[in-house]
């Protein structure tokens, strides 16, 4: 049986809400597999006050069997998501 492979997209939604509803910025930053795919992202404005904003990562391949993803941020901010999904594809499709 063949390995599958990552070549469509993990497609990850994001929202900014907090407290009693005031936007706020959390500058975050995504690596996959330890290549930087989004820097310093603002959710507040790339899509609004409190709509959702979903990137897809095309092209990702598991190391080892393994996707890491690691979520940062600038200091006195925390990374923040709110949902995830991996889709697997079958290799050459």
């Amino acid at each position: 049986m063949e390995q599958p492979t990552w070549p469509d997209t993990p497609e990850t939604p994001w929202v900014e809400r907090e407290g009693k509803w005031a936007p706020i910025s959390r500058p975050t930053t995504v690596a996959i597999n330890g290549t930087k795919v989004i820097e310093n992202l603002s959710v507040r404005k790339e899509a609004g006050t409190f709509r959702a904003y979903v990137r897809e990562f095309p092209v990702i391949r598991p190391c080892h069997g393994i996707l890491e993803v690691r979520f940062t941020s600038t200091p006195g901010h925390e990374a923040m998501i709110q949902a995830m999904e991996v889709i697997p594809t079958a290799a050459g499709r």
